[in-house]
């Protein structure tokens, strides 16, 4: 891993993505600029936090947007640069493929936990308070350059401690996946007490079985091994939720599929 220590590195890296030799990528970033230029663009989470985790070249999912207007004024500047048959999602999302990039959009009002009233919508910085995990809890100010985080986020992400958000979910199995796959591929080390009870309480009435199935059915590359989560659950059962958990290696597979990740983390950059 070669993990970002401040938020002007973290800027950097960003930049560095969007301005590399790779030709997608500077077309990807005129199309994010493109859309800034009608309404205020965040790029929310998961980007940010491989781009910190691992840098340019550990980073290759989908692209996060958030609009910060109307659906109709998205939809209408989705047209207006040449995205006419975005795929809506259930959450009132758009999903488009471009420049070899998948992107998910949304208005910033349609969030969903501001829609189901489990959060307040005040600012953008709202935003940070409606993720599942806390590595996921953060956001690119497109426009002004500007990172924003907890003041702790690249602590946490430095010490691979991670802990959950928002536990109100309306996919609480696959929240349960997302959560074991990230402890499983991106090297976590510790788990907060908050998440701690949440895998508890939700293992515990949960068939491992079914989230084996389900890990199997929505990703191509199967992680989650029914000896390790059961561990995992028996030390959870004994552990008082006060302090920090430590993993073990009984509780993680020995051979963790990141080998992509693994592939660049020792290639240094800012």
């Amino acid at each position: 891993m070669n993990i970002v220590n401040s938020n002007g590195l973290l800027r950097q890296r960003v930049k560095n993505y969007f301005t590399s030799d790779a030709a997608s990528n500077q077309i990807a970033s005129e199309l994010i600029h493109s859309l800034a230029e009608h309404a205020h663009v965040y790029i929310f989470g998961g980007m940010i936090r491989d781009l910190g985790l691992y840098g340019t070249e550990g980073f290759s999912s989908d692209i996060d947007l958030v609009y910060e207007g109307s659906r109709q004024a998205l939809q209408n500047t989705l047209f207006h640069i040449g995205i006419t048959n975005p795929i809506e999602n259930k959450f009132g999302g758009f999903r488009f493929h471009f420049s070899q990039h998948d992107f998910d959009i949304w208005c910033l009002e349609d969030t969903w936990a501001f829609k189901n009233k489990h959060i307040s919508l005040k600012d953008v910085n709202s935003l940070l308070k409606t993720t599942l995990m806390s590595w996921d809890a953060i956001i690119y100010d497109v426009t002004k350059n500007e990172i924003i985080a907890e003041d702790d986020y690249l602590n946490n992400l430095m010490n691979r401690h991670l802990d959950v958000v928002l536990t109100d979910n309306p996919n609480t199995i696959g929240s349960m996946v997302k959560i074991l796959r990230t402890i499983y591929i991106k090297d976590v080390v510790s788990l907060g007490p908050k998440l701690c009870d949440f895998l508890h309480q939700k293992l515990q009435g949960s068939d491992i079985n079914e989230i084996i199935e389900y890990e199997q059915a929505h990703y191509e590359e199967q992680t989650i091994e029914k000896e390790y989560v059961l561990n995992l659950h028996n030390d959870l059962s004994c552990f008082n939720y006060q302090n920090a958990f430590t993993l073990k290696q009984h509780h993680l597979k020995k051979n963790n599929s990141h080998s992509a990740h693994d592939r660049v983390a020792n290639k240094l950059e800012p």
